[in-house]
């Protein structure tokens, strides 16, 4: 079971926005402070650089001063030197305003996750007959009973007791027409149709390939499986109990040949 999530808001996001556009800007120009004081560069690259770091200095005193970093107060006037020179004294604060910013981005993608998943918004044919295994910590065996229930409520509804699991599937989404005491499933209504016949081929296809790699290993492993994993395994099933419950028996007319 899954704790919903809080709700993704429109702060949220810009939060997290924010704070990306902002540790960009602010790493590009630590980046460029380490250049200086590392490279063999030109003069004229490295005053090209510095001129850089006085243009964009404003900016990164403002982000500085917007996470609760000090801001040096450099006096570019004071000096002989490049005035850009001032700036290089920045670079601590800036790592320092980096990791509070990768911070605030981990918190807003915290409180803005994806889409979550509620197991007791499954179909009922398949959590019913899950949940008690679930819930006691057996995901595999809780794939297992949905599948066997899934099979057994299609039995009923086809009042089938001949086959099961995945050849009862094959019988059901066949494009064969009803016979004495075989009723079909249609999740479209025109079988001349080709849209219709891709449906039913697809249904047919998804049913039979459940029961093959869904249903045969949780009920042959022995090994337990990871939650997640098992958690999609049961979505499969509940998107295959709709079309099943959604699809319109088809049965043998009565006095037909």
């Amino acid at each position: 079971m899954r704790i919903p999530a809080p709700p993704v808001t429109s702060e949220v996001i810009e939060e997290f926005n924010r704070a990306l556009e902002m540790s960009e800007v602010v790493e590009q120009y630590a980046a460029k402070i380490h250049w200086i004081q590392h490279t063999e560069g030109s003069e004229e690259e490295i005053s090209d650089a510095l001129d850089e770091l006085l243009m964009r200095a404003p900016l990164i005193e403002a982000i500085l001063e917007s996470v609760g970093e000090a801001v040096p107060i450099p006096d570019p006037s004071s000096s002989q030197q490049h005035p850009g020179v001032a700036f290089l004294q920045y670079r601590a604060p800036c790592m320092r305003a980096l990791g509070k910013l990768e911070d605030r981005r981990l918190i807003a993608a915290i409180r803005a996750p994806g889409p979550t998943l509620r197991a007791t918004g499954l179909h009922t044919w398949v959590w019913d007959s899950a949940a008690s295994l679930w819930n006691s910590g057996h995901h595999r065996q809780a794939v297992s009973a949905a599948a066997g229930a899934l099979s057994a409520q299609t039995q009923a509804l086809l009042n089938r007791t001949d086959v099961n699991d995945q050849e009862l599937m094959k019988e059901a989404f066949s494009f064969n027409e009803p016979a004495q005491g075989v009723a079909r499933l249609r999740v479209a209504p025109d079988m001349a149709n080709k849209f219709d016949r891709a449906l039913q081929q697809g249904a047919l296809n998804f049913a039979q390939g459940i029961y093959g790699v869904i249903r045969n290993p949780a009920t042959h492993e022995t090994e337990e499986w990871d939650e997640q994993e098992a958690l999609e395994k049961l979505t499969t099933l509940s998107v295959l109990a709709r079309m099943i419950q959604g699809a319109t028996v088809s049965k043998r007319a009565t006095g037909a040949a």
